[in-house]
């Protein structure tokens, strides 16, 4: 399960302190590996931020747009996919093994 009991509470709360503890830039193909799973049990270690579905929300000048983003749990595996061919080529491996990105118990790709 994600629920309480499972961390997943801290994982978040770490990933939404990042760009003000450790002066992460959140963008699209941003990754941000915890290096311990995101809950427990979890074959994922990491998030690979993407665009979103949701349109930019536009503020009034001189504000830039809010932007919103997608974020996808990955492996180790799928971290080190992305150091080495980056974001859209593991996107693109994703898509070829026909792989839900959205369900937790999903296949992962092991093999780079």
């Amino acid at each position: 399960g994600t629920g309480i009991a499972s961390g997943v509470h801290r994982s978040i709360a770490v990933l939404a302190a990042a760009p003000a503890v450790e002066g992460v830039v959140l963008v699209p193909d941003a990754l941000l590996d915890l290096g311990e799973p995101l809950w427990k049990d979890a074959p994922f270690t990491a998030i690979l931020l993407g665009r979103s579905d949701i349109d930019d929300l536009v503020l009034p000048e001189p504000n830039d747009p809010v932007q919103f983003l997608e974020v996808v749990p990955v492996t180790g595996t799928e971290a080190a996919w992305v150091r080495l061919r980056g974001a859209p080529a593991l996107r693109e491996a994703w898509v070829e093994a026909n792989i839900d990105v959205r369900d937790p118990k999903r296949t992962v790709l092991h093999a780079l």
